[in-house]
C-alpha cells in the first residue's frame, strides 16, 4: 500500500487540517467540512448541505474543497493516479456502464420495421 493516500476518513478533529482561518471553528463547521470533503473524495457530484444564516457555510465549503484539492494534487505529484481518482473513476465507470446497458436494452426493444406494401 502506498505511503501517501487520502485519509481513510475525512479530517474532522483538527481545524488546521482544513486550513480554517479562524480558530476554533464551530463543531457544525467541522462537521460540514468533513462531509463536503467526503463527497469530493468519493466522487459524489452533488451534496445538499443546510445550515442557518451566518454559520460560515461558504468558508466551510471552500476550506473543505481546497483541502481535498491539495490532498489530491499531492497524490498526483507522487504518481498515485489510482489513489487520487479511484472513487471518482469508479463512479464514472458505473455511470458509463448504466448508459451502455440502457442503450443495449433500447436496441433490443426496437424491432425492424417491415416494408409497407403498395
Amino acid at each position: 500500500m502506498p505511503s501517501s493516500s487520502f485519509p481513510s476518513s475525512p479530517p474532522s478533529s483538527n481545524a488546521n487540517t482544513f486550513s480554517f482561518p479562524y480558530s476554533p471553528p464551530y463543531e457544525q463547521q467541522l462537521s460540514f467540512m468533513s462531509k463536503a470533503y467526503e463527497c469530493c473524495k468519493n466522487g459524489i457530484p452533488i451534496g445538499a448541505f443546510e445550515s442557518p444564516t451566518g454559520t460560515g457555510k461558504t468558508l466551510s465549503i471552500l476550506c473543505s474543497v481546497l483541502t481535498w484539492m491539495e490532498d489530491r494534487n499531492k497524490l498526483l505529484r507522487e504518481g498515485l493516479m489510482e489513489e487520487a481518482d479511484g472513487k471518482v473513476n469508479e463512479r464514472f465507470k458505473e455511470k458509463e456502464d448504466e448508459k451502455q446497458k440502457l442503450g443495449d436494452e433500447e436496441e433490443e426493444e426496437e424491432e425492424p420495421e417491415e416494408p409497407e406494401e403498395e
